[in-house]
């Protein structure tokens, strides 16, 4: 009985305006749009305060509303909007709700805190009442759906096959066969670094065509005549030297000329071509160090010492016996 005074003194009082909450010249307001709604629908909660302007709100309490486990708050304005009119300022501010349970509930009073002499002043909105219904069907043939027999079972269908069907049939033969290509790889590798390296034959050519080799070549590239001096004789001592290391196995291309024919006594050398080497070393020595320019006949006899030489003190390998 209590509870339905309750219910007619706020249809009656606090009907879709709503009620509004003063104190002073404060006054904070919240409306409905509906005193109805379905279960499951969304409601506007409109919350609306005025105040002399140059004041403000200090906070607006807004845990009361989503403290009631009834009520679901989807979405609040971010901001109020605001009006000021002949030196009151008036703000709104809208709350979007629903609610999953069928009924009569309150939306319970919202308090806003006004700064006042010093302290702070609160003025709650008035409590409003909603009625939320049941969905009920609208024609008769929606309430006989339920009523409706089982139809009979009906046949298979089955689609066509498509490559998207296939696709993962075929990924799993690429990657056995990546997986067994990469098995033979590895097998394969292993088995060839088992198998003992083979000996690379290195053929050694003699050091005599060697040495005919690049004298050739250095007559041929006419270097003396052409105002290179040194560049001919480095070479051509070079390939001497180059030849004595290779020859007799002594160390001639990192020696001076008198350690090379210091290394050459133990050598049966004749005093002549013991001679003709000295002479052609200590030439290219002072053509590279003393900037000496020999007579072009000079670069001539030099070139003929060095054939001469290596012709006379070629080594011949020895042939095997023949069989007979």
């Amino acid at each position: 009985m209590k509870k339905m005074i309750r219910l007619l003194i706020c249809m009656l009082v606090g009907w879709s305006v709503g009620m509004n909450s003063t104190v002073g010249q404060v006054q904070v307001t919240a409306t409905l749009d509906s005193t109805q709604m379905l279960i499951g629908d969304q409601m506007n909660l409109q919350l609306e305060a005025s105040y002399p302007t140059g004041s403000s709100i200090s906070n607006v309490d807004l845990t009361v509303l989503e403290a009631e486990e009834k009520i679901e708050v989807i979405s609040t304005q971010a901001t109020w909007d605001t009006v000021t009119t002949a030196g009151v300022t008036t703000v709104r501010r809208n709350i979007v709700f629903t609610v999953f349970e069928s009924g009569s509930f309150f939306i319970p009073p919202i308090p806003f805190s006004f700064p006042k002499n010093g302290s702070t002043e609160t003025v709650s909105t008035n409590e409003l009442l909603i009625n939320v219904a049941d969905v009920v069907p609208e024609t008769a043939d929606e309430v006989a759906v339920d009523t409706v027999a089982i139809a009979p079972i009906k046949p298979i269908y089955r689609e066509a096959m498509t490559f998207e069907d296939v696709a993962p049939l075929l990924l799993a033969f690429l990657l056995i066969g990546l997986i067994g290509g990469l098995i033979y790889f590895f097998y394969r590798r292993a088995q060839n670094k088992k198998l003992p390296p083979k000996e690379k034959v290195v053929v050694i050519e003699p050091a005599h065509v060697i040495a005919q080799r690049k004298l050739k070549l250095l007559d041929a590239e006419q270097l003396w005549q052409n105002g290179a001096i040194k560049e001919y004789q480095s070479q051509l001592t070079f390939i001497v030297r180059e030849y004595l290391e290779n020859r007799y196995g002594i160390s001639a291309l990192e020696s001076t000329t008198y350690e090379i024919l210091g290394d050459l006594k133990p050598i049966r050398l004749s005093e002549e071509w013991k001679g003709k080497l000295r002479e052609m070393l200590e030439l290219a020595d002072l053509v590279k160090f003393a900037k000496a320019e020999p007579a072009e006949s000079t670069h001539e006899k030099l070139m003929g010492y060095a054939n001469d030489f290596v012709e006379k003190t070629k080594l011949i390998p020895e042939q095997p016996p023949a069989e007979v």
